[in-house]
């Protein structure tokens, strides 16, 4: 299978074996920051997280961010669409903060990987 097969120009799926990864044409490179951002932003999704504002408030650089592929359990499937209590599993990026910015902030923010729009992993209760 190509990576083009599911349809998605220069998109990663489950379909490849380097899921960390996007092609762009014959090369493959890995998904960073800049690039996630550009996704989301091209995909049309509004999101706070590179805001200027936002990342002053919180005393953050786009270079403090690392991306990593991730599978979230969540209620809601890949466009938003709420499946009920059993839930789903969307393979998502997983923005992370390489270091706590104010206040000791270093949680992770997820995004499909399809659509990429932002996903909120479900919390288990014990």
């Amino acid at each position: 299978m190509t990576p083009y097969a599911n349809g998605w120009n220069n998109l990663v799926g489950c379909a490849i074996a380097r899921p960390w990864a996007w092609y762009a044409g014959r090369k493959q490179v890995k998904m960073t920051a800049s690039e996630l951002k550009h996704r989301i932003e091209q995909a049309g999704h509004e999101s706070h997280f590179f805001d200027r504002e936002t990342m002053r408030f919180f005393g953050d650089r786009m270079s403090n961010y690392g991306v990593r592929a991730a599978q979230v359990f969540t209620l809601y499937d890949a466009n938003g669409n709420y499946v009920g209590k059993q839930g789903v599993t969307v393979d998502a990026w997983e923005l992370y903060r390489r270091r706590p910015v104010k206040h000791g902030l270093g949680t992770s923010s997820y995004f499909s990987a399809t659509t990429f729009r932002e996903v909120f992993p479900e919390k288990l209760t014990a």
